[in-house]
């Protein structure tokens, strides 16, 4: 069953002509559906709009899912960054809070863990201060206090005591993904290997 209708923002630079023919043809997808099409799923949002998922309260969380649907997106996951153990507490608490309500607009599916067992060295965006080496006992507690709603966590397998982490990450239902990571092949399929 669809659960919203997407709403299309055309580009201001079409044309008259063009934007009467995109109209055209989405009314025609739209017909052959009964008049609904499915919604986008976003499985990394970090936020929208000013908002930024791992800092939200769950009213902010409402209104960023309130926002976001105007972007046809129906489904999303809270994602965080690396942040220290007491962020991620909040975080996870929050969404997992955001789910149980409900929102107004698109539903929070789950929680994407950007982090925070990475590798430093291609950082990213990422707080270099609060990227660590994998910790089993950190780890479960984040997954317990989400309700087990962590769905997938980004990982840099060659560093030390990661694979290991992965096995753990893979036990406990989360899916494991590589990034943020300087892994040669090797270390890449040792990764994948482990789960």
């Amino acid at each position: 069953m669809v659960k919203h209708v997407i709403l299309w923002n055309l580009k201001e630079e079409y044309s008259a002509a063009e934007k009467e023919e995109i109209k055209k043809n989405i009314k025609a997808g739209i017909e052959s559906l009964n008049g609904k099409i499915p919604g986008l799923i976003d499985i990394h949002a970090h936020g929208y709009n000013g908002k930024h998922t791992p800092e939200c309260t769950y009213e902010e969380h409402n209104v960023l899912c309130s926002e976001v649907i105007k972007q046809g997106i129906t489904g999303m996951l809270a994602t965080t960054s690396s942040m220290t153990k007491e962020q991620y507490k909040f975080a996870v608490t929050t969404a997992k809070e955001a789910m149980e309500k409900g929102t107004d607009g698109t539903e929070i599916l789950g929680i994407y863990l950007e982090g925070p067992y990475l590798n430093a060295e291609f950082k990213g965006g990422m707080i270099e201060k609060n990227i660590r080496k994998f910790d089993k006992d950190e780890f479960l507690e984040i997954v317990k206090l989400s309700g087990n709603n962590v769905k997938i966590i980004t990982i840099a397998p060659e560093i030390e005591g990661n694979l290991d982490g992965i096995k753990t990450i893979v036990e406990s239902g989360v899916i494991a993904s590589i990034g943020h990571t300087a892994a040669t092949a090797d270390e890449a399929v040792a990764g994948i290997e482990a789960g």
